[in-house]
């Protein structure tokens, strides 16, 4: 091959990749966007007014799923894609994705949406951000994979974030509960990683859309057929479903979910696993931006304390070097 022609070619698989970085960014922004958002929906009627805290952040988590199911199926439907859900259900990529689904949808959604509720989206957002060292750990125990000394100072680092992000916690007054809430943010820690795990095989073989389509079908359908009724939670969703404006803007938090996750598949595809892993935990990082900007709009009430930034920034670190070697990081972005 010519050497100009080669260099030319290079020099569009770069740009690819780059504007696949700045796709991972955009959808680290949205899912940023989504956690803070969770948290306003929780402080308007009637969850504003409902006796627990437990029945109707389920309820959240289950209608989150459903519109996320809705407006992927919509999606769907404009490119065709929605006639392979029957076959790909039918296949054991598609069982593999759908028990994934289960563990990333009931278990690892609502414990991240208690982790909002009872301990505030900026200490959940890092907490959870905590998935790919989960997911690391599983695969070495599961799939035998090697761990190297950069992804256990990853580890040990994102540890360490953790702890110093959950030792000064906010207001008793404001978040009684607070480590309550931690804990379960871990159970979504747990239940991603996990779902990374089972579903790596499945998403191999089975095109991102349909994937995502299957991903919130199954979550939404484990939660009507079990998590509700185990709960009693459905009198409450009732409740929900006669607050237009609450259902309003929980249907647009379920778009920025939804959008988060096609793009996060979309930078898969134009930059790798590993590059877009580590820009995604940078929503750690957006969630506090929004956090800081809707409180100065008076929408939610926030006070951010030292040892929340730097053991968030801390986890940020911890997680880039477990997903990603920084010299190839760096090595993109100076081409």
């Amino acid at each position: 091959m010519d050497d100009r022609l080669k260099d030319k070619l290079t020099s569009r698989q770069v740009s690819y990749a780059k504007r696949g970085m700045g796709t991972a960014l955009v959808a680290a922004s949205f899912w940023g966007l989504n956690g803070i958002l969770l948290g306003i929906v929780f402080l308007m009627a009637p969850f504003s007014t409902a006796a627990g805290v437990y029945a109707p952040s389920l309820v959240q988590a289950a209608v989150h799923d459903g519109f996320g199911c809705l407006w992927v199926f919509l999606k769907n439907i404009w490119s065709g894609k929605w006639i392979e859900y029957l076959r790909v259900l039918n296949t054991r990529p598609g069982k593999i994705i759908c028990l994934g689904a289960v563990c990333g949808g009931p278990l690892a959604m609502s414990g991240y949406v208690l982790g909002i509720n009872l301990a505030g989206a900026p200490y959940a957002l890092p907490i959870s951000a905590l998935c790919p060292c989960v997911g690391t750990i599983l695969a070495a125990i599961f799939l035998k994979e090697r761990i190297v000394p950069r992804v256990w100072l990853g580890i040990v680092l994102s540890i360490v974030g953790a702890v110093i992000v959950s030792y000064t916690p906010p207001s008793d007054e404001v978040y009684p509960h607070f480590y309550l809430g931690i804990g379960l943010s871990l159970v979504a820690t747990f239940g991603w990683g996990l779902e990374g795990v089972l579903s790596t095989y499945g998403m191999d073989l089975v095109d991102s859309s349909v994937a995502a389509g299957l991903k919130y079908l199954t979550s939404f359908v484990v939660y009507l057929a079990a998590v509700l009724p185990l709960f009693a939670a459905f009198p409450f969703m009732f409740e929900l479903f006669l607050e237009g404006r609450t259902m309003l803007l929980l249907g647009a938090t379920a778009m920025t979910g939804a959008a988060s996750f096609f793009l996060w598949y979309k930078a898969l595809n134009m930059t790798g696993v590993s590059r877009t892993m580590a820009l995604d935990t940078t929503y750690v990082l957006w969630g506090m931006l929004y956090t800081w900007l809707f409180s100065k709009l008076g929408a939610v009430e926030f006070e951010f304390t030292p040892t929340l930034v730097i053991g968030a920034l801390i986890i940020v670190a911890g997680v880039t070097l477990v997903v990603a070697n920084p010299k190839e990081m760096l090595k993109m972005r100076n081409v």
